[in-house]
């Protein structure tokens, strides 16, 4: 009705992804704020992750010779300290900082960066987490070959995601240089 009661709320007819990508910065600020500042909120969260990730996801190899399988198994135990880019982490602190980074931001990216065998990791390969902040929400653009870049994710002329526009660094440092114009395109 258009009635005293009901004639002063606004109701706009937008779709949901406008909507949220107007409304994301401070969402996400606010749940982050919360983890840090809310015990109860702080609870919450981690109670979730726990759940989620327990004491970790741990592969195991299934095949049908043992002793191939429990070198596997064996390269994966003293492996599993080497994954993370910056060295803080083993893989088990990663799922848990991947899981609490979807619950207060909605989504995380992981970056696998290949090493050279020369590197001096047992396995050549390591992983970057980072922030749904890397990705620009006011990049939008449609670009000559017909794809749409909304709110920094490119989609092709069938609507299926096929890039993603990311900052260079995180645009929250206080030193930051991160601007539009130095977006990196990194495939989906």
């Amino acid at each position: 009705s258009q009635g005293r009661r009901m004639g002063g709320i606004y109701a706009p007819s937008m779709g949901v992804n406008t909507a949220l990508n107007y409304a994301l910065p401070e969402l996400r600020n606010r749940s982050r704020a919360g983890h840090r500042n809310t015990p109860l909120l702080r609870s919450g969260i981690e109670k979730k992750v726990t759940n989620e990730i327990g004491i970790g996801i741990t592969p195991r190899a299934l095949c049908s010779e043992m002793d191939r399988r429990k070198t596997i198994n064996d390269l994966w135990t003293e492996s599993c300290f080497q994954f993370d880019v910056e060295g803080n982490l083993d893989v088990y602190g990663m799922q848990d900082q991947i899981a609490r980074a979807r619950r207060l931001s909605g989504e995380c990216f992981i970056r696998v960066r290949y090493r050279t065998p020369a590197s001096g990791l047992l396995v050549p390969i390591q992983f970057q987490v980072l922030e749904a902040d890397f990705v620009p929400l006011d990049y939008n653009q449609t670009l000559a070959n017909g794809n749409r870049i909304r709110a920094g994710i490119e989609f092709n002329r069938r609507g299926a995601r096929v890039a993603y526009w990311m900052y260079k660094e995180h645009p929250g440092e206080s030193d930051s240089q991160a601007s539009l114009a130095d977006l990196i395109r990194v495939p989906a």
